[in-house]
């Protein structure tokens, strides 16, 4: 079982996450997580009638002890697709940008995470639609977002403890700083980066300042 303790709560009934919806999961000890699901997208206003799952990088952040396993662990699951998609929330997003940005430059870390996040999606069966599946902007938003974090404080010892750490990065909300919600839930952000709208994403130190690949 990845990490989940028994009747954890992940998020309160009620409560908006972000742009995302609300997930309440309960696991026992020796048994996967049981999720319920709720409002997917409701607030931005883009569910269609079959429900579909919102796009990369924009799920709810799930409570820190639900993803306690070792970034590799994490990564090998992620990357052979069986990383439960009860799981697969904001911070597992994070995890994953934040372990290949550990190991490979910002342009390698990109095209790794966009090609393994489309291949999660299809072996979990998750549809590219118009309202769901990848989301270019905002996987190279918070990819972005993660990046500079690095630069500035540098890393911890594990990709938990550094989103512990670093508390901003676990706050969906964030991006809204930079975006309109108008601009980056529309199909052209969806499908291609575009820059913000409202704030220039911050500039990165150079990487090699904190020992990061370049």
């Amino acid at each position: 079982m990845l990490g989940v303790e028994a009747g954890a709560v992940l998020a309160a009934d009620g409560e908006t996450n972000g742009f995302g919806p609300v997930v309440k999961c309960v696991g026992g000890e020796n048994a996967e997580p049981t999720c319920e699901v709720k409002g997917l997208w409701a607030e931005a206003g883009v569910v269609g009638s079959s429900g579909s799952r919102p796009a990369a990088l924009d799920l709810p952040a799930l409570a820190p002890h639900a993803c306690r396993v070792t970034d590799e662990e994490h990564l090998l699951r992620f990357e052979d697709g069986s990383l439960p998609l009860e799981l697969w929330a904001h911070r597992a997003h994070s995890k994953v940008g934040y372990t290949y940005l550990r190991r490979h430059s910002f342009d390698e870390a990109l095209r790794r995470l966009r090609a393994g996040i489309r291949a999660y999606n299809a072996a979990q069966g998750i549809a590219d639609t118009p309202t769901g599946g990848y989301h270019e902007t905002m996987t190279q938003a918070w990819l972005h977002s993660i990046h500079t974090t690095l630069c500035q404080f540098g890393p911890a010892e594990s990709a938990d403890a550094f989103f512990d750490a670093q508390s901003q990065l676990t706050q969906k909300r964030a991006l809204l700083l930079f975006y309109s919600r108008d601009h980056i839930m529309s199909a052209a952000a969806k499908a291609s980066f575009v820059p913000p709208d409202l704030a220039p994403l911050p500039i990165p130190l150079h990487p090699k300042e904190n020992g990061l690949v370049e």
